[in-house]
């Protein structure tokens, strides 16, 4: 199929398909004669398999390396556990942090200070650091 109907029928650009192609996360298409892009029909579950994992918070580099796995021998099972599993903790970790800045901005918009709020006061303060021993 031709790079638009292959982008049609993935719900992405055409240009985003070439940014796949280049990205390595999408095999390149075979050329015909007049230089046009011919793609197989699986070419589509494979862009719809990077948005996918996309939404799950890979990076195409990322699914690139989930999407190598595909190949024969490889552990594939053990080894997408792994993947899954870190971009679960990396997920955990930005949510700790999106947590503590949700707190942190509910007592701004709680506070009903007039004149030299507290809180501005307070986050304008050095924080001591913790030093690790070696």
């Amino acid at each position: 199929m031709r790079i638009g109907e292959l982008a049609e029928r993935s719900g992405v650009s055409v240009q985003t398909v070439r940014y796949y192609e280049r990205r390595g996360v999408l095999l390149p298409a075979r050329r015909l004669s007049s230089g046009y892009r011919d793609y197989p029909g699986d070419a589509v579950g494979d862009i719809l398999l990077v948005k996918w994992g996309q939404t799950l918070g890979f990076s195409l580099r990322e699914i690139g390396e989930l999407r190598r796995l595909r190949r024969p021998g490889s552990e594939r099972g053990k080894a997408l556990r792994q993947h899954a599993a870190a971009k679960r903790r990396e997920i955990d970790a930005k949510l700790r942090v999106l947590r503590q800045a949700r707190r942190r901005l509910d007592e701004l918009v709680r506070c009903h200070c007039k004149e030299g709020c507290p809180i501005l006061r307070r986050a304008r303060r050095p924080r001591a650091r913790s030093r690790r021993k070696s």
